[in-house]
């Protein structure tokens, strides 16, 4: 019952954002008409203009236009771009991997350091405490955007130890990761570190030590679920910071993804990659709520069996 709960509410969510992708698109100032017009070099002539409209499928109703669009869109149909004509369908799923790959290993070894730096604080008021307070004040201070071009500057530039901007780089791939995930760690080891203080205001923990574990060991071994469920709670909500953190290290590493396919579509009032990419941030979202809904319901409600 609980997961049809989960599937009405996320299908309510997909009609929803598909209303609000296809609504604020066409709320941007700037017709895409006009713009592949200017682009072209093409008088702006009645009659260019409206065979341009009918060609995009603008000349309907806008509630027409809503239904064809998200009818394709399940279908499988995502149209074509209006300035390049390139199919969406192929280049989306070209360029998506890299996206979900920048994506899920940052938040990946944000989460493992920030577990394994949340459990270190935790044990005493030490060096492990003063790092994590002071790599979330840096990392919340810092725009990310400019640590990267510092890191590109002295790396890149200055010292040439990586090469960067190369279609395909590793090395690029490589830094993008950590700068998605570089801004996580410092809060999400503060809330793990959270977590185990609280655990260890617990009579269960208090058993342990009774019977002979040291602190380290039964936090470890036995206390880690709740700091473990905390983490992965608070990973659901920084999924969708990393959909934001991305679009800033692709711009910013040239990365060929979607979140620079976004960038160029703005600029050109692109509605269907916009709407498109709306939708797959969506989806990238109900998949994260899925995986979490599966572990909290099997794994760590059985760990804490």
């Amino acid at each position: 019952m609980k997961f049809v709960n989960f599937f009405c509410k996320w299908f309510l969510i997909f009609f929803i954002g598909s209303i609000i992708a296809f609504g604020v698109v066409r709320l941007m100032s700037g017709d895409p008409v006009m713009m592949v017009l200017s682009e072209k070099n093409l008088p702006a002539t009645e009659e260019n203009i409206n065979y341009l409209k009918k060609e995009f499928g603008l000349d309907k109703p806008l509630i027409t236009q809503y239904f064809d669009w998200i009818s394709d869109f399940i279908k499988g149909d995502w149209g074509k771009s209006f300035m390049t004509g390139v199919n969406l369908k192929p280049e989306i799923i070209r360029r998506a991997p890299t996206s979900l790959l920048l994506g899920f290993l940052g938040l990946l070894y944000a989460s493992i350091l920030a577990f394994c730096l949340g459990y270190l604080s935790s044990l005493k008021d030490g060096f492990f405490d003063r790092l994590t307070r002071a790599l979330a004040l840096f990392t919340q201070t810092v725009p990310v955007f400019i640590l990267i071009i510092l890191f590109v500057y002295f790396f890149g530039v200055k010292y040439k130890f990586i090469r960067f901007f190369r279609s395909g780089s590793v090395a690029s791939l490589a830094v993008g990761v950590f700068f998605v995930g570089l801004p996580l760690i410092g809060p999400m080891s503060r809330t793990v570190r959270i977590y185990f203080l609280d655990v260890i205001k617990k009579p269960f923990f208090r058993f342990y030590i009774e019977r002979g574990y040291s602190k380290q060991k039964a936090l470890l071994k036995y206390c880690y679920h709740e700091p473990l469920q905390g983490l992965f709670g608070l990973l659901i909500s920084q999924s969708a910071y990393v959909i934001g953190a991305s679009s800033v290290v692709e711009f910013a590493l040239s990365i060929q993804g979607l979140s620079a396919f976004l960038i160029e579509s703005i600029a050109h009032r692109d509605y269907l990659i916009i709407q498109t990419y709306i939708m797959m941030i969506i989806i990238w979202m109900f998949f994260v709520h899925l995986i979490f809904n599966i572990f909290s319901s099997h794994f760590i409600k059985r760990g804490n069996d």
